[in-house]
């Protein structure tokens, strides 16, 4: 199978951002109008950097407490943090880039379930949220991201638009997010292959979308972004772009429905799609009254705090984010908000750029501390993980397993897989050395029917993660 970009009838199926695109409002404000200020206010710049930590923080703590890809606590964390680092921000990479590691892993490891075309767990939105990420880090196509196509491609097939089987407003209501979600699969990891089809489905997705009835401004976001993915006329993303600055409130933010009152989710998602899709140039007076909202409603702790719509589903458990019920929404549009400020400052073009997330590596190590290294890992730490006993990592992490550490049973290639994929760090609860430490069902290894690991063989890897990570 060719893993290439593939053209979609004339046009080549890409990202595009309408240049120099001027927006008019019934009121008569120009997008690319007279700003409040021509240079980024360093009181903004101080409302994204309070807005990191507890981002960074619950995305970690969130993966203490389960294993399972989640768009709130994986998705939209690396999509905003990337963007924000992009603008000169300082962001902890380390973090970031395991956070990306594990969403790559778990993704890879259900695989074959995109294969079979058997069920995921949150559908549609899962799958292109999931695929959005890896983008965002600079994931390459393979035949994992073939097989989601795929499995895309079949879902709803006699249908012009993608529908799902959750109504948790506003991430999984809309079924125009869910189209704009496979648009962007389609335009990052379609392949030759299968381009005949996914012609086919744009073109039908492309009618549904200019005559869809909105209800939302999550469904107005989301036609946007996904007219953008397809590749559509600058006049259309145009309508719709003043379409959405005329729903701003007198308070300069916009709400997620007619009825409810300006937030921080549904201001930061359409500050960002004006300024990404339509070009709206961040010094304008929507952009600015929009940010404006925004610093005015960030909360001491750098949040925004968002009321909850949507029905409980899973067992409630503390993901280390504030606001109780309302976390997981309100860490949403705290990535949306942080991001939508962060787009007031210009891209750093001479920094280094986040999308090599993807090159799976943690350097540091010389070639002489590799290979001391190689050596004391095979003789104290290997007999751990590959024994022939139950609680061997080995019995499980082979290369059929759905998890996001896979073993080939070789040490020194193994040594490589834990090191470059960041399972020997210090700190991280995806670690080796967390998993064998941990009490929590959802993260302890072996499991808790196995026999675990003693007090001796922990230290023992303690002190091995502890010198290695000096010597990095």
């Amino acid at each position: 199978m060719k893993l290439q970009r593939i053209k979609i009838g004339p046009k080549l199926f890409t990202s595009m951002i309408v240049p120099c695109l001027i927006i008019t409002c019934a009121a008569g404000n120009q997008v690319h109008g007279q700003g409040l200020s021509a240079k980024p206010r360093e009181d903004l710049r101080v409302v994204v950097e309070r807005a990191i930590e507890p981002i960074e923080h619950s995305m970690v703590v969130y993966r203490e407490n389960r294993r399972c890809f989640s768009c709130h606590h994986h998705a939209h964390p690396l999509i905003a943090l990337t963007e924000i680092a992009n603008r000169g921000f300082a962001v902890d990479r380390q973090k970031l880039k395991i956070h990306f590691l594990r969403t790559v892993g778990r993704t890879k490891g259900v695989t074959n379930r995109y294969v079979k075309h058997q069920s995921i767990g949150g559908g549609v939105d899962t799958a292109g949220y999931a695929l959005l990420a890896m983008h965002a880090g600079g994931h390459e196509r393979d035949t994992t991201t073939a097989a989601m196509v795929e499995w895309i491609l079949k879902k709803d097939a006699d249908s012009s638009f993608w529908s799902g089987t959750h109504t948790r407003p506003p991430t999984q209501e809309s079924d125009l997010t869910r189209t704009w979600l496979c648009m962007e699969a389609f335009r990052h990891y379609g392949t030759t292959d299968q381009s005949e089809q996914i012609e086919q489905r744009v073109s039908a997705a492309r009618e549904w979308l200019l005559s869809a009835r909105v209800n939302t401004t999550e469904d107005k976001v989301a036609r946007l972004r996904a007219l953008q993915a397809i590749g559509d006329s600058d006049s259309e993303i145009a309508k719709f772009a003043a379409d959405l600055v005329g729903d701003q409130r007198d308070d300069g933010g916009w709400a997620q429905t007619g009825d409810t009152q300006s937030d921080a989710y549904a201001t930061g998602s359409v500050l960002m799609a004006l300024n990404q899709v339509a070009g709206m140039n961040p010094n304008s007076d929507v952009h600015q009254r929009g940010v404006a909202f925004l610093k005015a409603t960030q909360l001491h702790d750098g949040t925004w705090h968002v009321k909850t719509r949507a029905q409980k589903v899973q067992e409630y458990f503390e993901s280390g984010f504030p606001h109780g019920q309302d976390q997981y929404i309100s860490m949403t549009a705290t990535c949306w908000a942080a991001t939508a400020v962060a787009l007031t400052f210009p891209r750093v073009e001479d920094s280094e750029p986040v999308s090599n997330l993807n090159n799976g590596r943690f350097e540091g190590l010389s070639e002489k501390s590799k290979e001391e290294f190689v050596a004391r890992f095979e003789h104290e730490i290997w007999p751990l993980v590959s024994d022939s006993g139950k609680s061997s990592c080995l019995r499980c992490h082979n290369q059929k397993h759905r998890s996001s550490l896979r073993l080939t049973g070789d040490a020194g290639e193994d040594f490589e897989t834990l090191f470059n994929n960041g399972f020997l760090t210090a700190g991280d609860p995806s670690t080796l050395l967390h998993a064998v430490s941990s009490k929590s069902r959802w993260t302890m290894m072996p499991p808790s029917s196995l026999p675990r690991w003693d007090e001796q063989q922990i230290e023992t890897l303690r002190k091995f993660v502890e010198d290695l990570n000096v010597a990095r």
